[in-house]
């Protein structure tokens, strides 16, 4: 049987300053420096790619995985891009596919909210 608990849930308004915060929520969460680096990774894109006036981060346990969503209220499905190797940029989804278990997005009433799973 699995067991699937919400642990904890914060929102974010749009304002770059505010993922320090959220990577603080995680780091409190889990003492997972992965999971504080792929919510950071996440949380921008939202910031970077969407116009959503505020960002939704919900942390769930599932039997032995930490599920992370960011959830945000733009339907533009996320999509890795080859980066550039002197681009600054654009890895993000790359470093959350290498670094996660699983990663993925679904569509919400609201939007979407991408996703990463890593072994708690």
């Amino acid at each position: 049987m699995h067991c699937k608990t919400l642990m904890e849930e914060r929102w974010m308004p749009r304002d770059h300053k505010c993922v320090s915060s959220i990577r603080r929520f995680i780091r409190d969460l889990t003492t997972s420096e992965i999971a504080e680096l792929l919510v950071s990774e996440l949380t921008t894109n939202a910031l970077l790619h969407t116009s959503t006036p505020a960002i939704r981060i919900t942390a769930t346990r599932e039997d032995s995985f930490l599920t992370v969503e960011v959830h945000d209220t733009s339907d533009a499905i996320p999509k890795i891009a080859p980066a550039d190797p002197s681009a600054t940029a654009g890895r993000g989804l790359a470093i959350v596919q290498n670094l996660s278990q699983a990663w993925g997005w679904r569509p919400t009433p609201t939007g979407k909210a991408v996703w990463f799973r890593l072994l708690a």
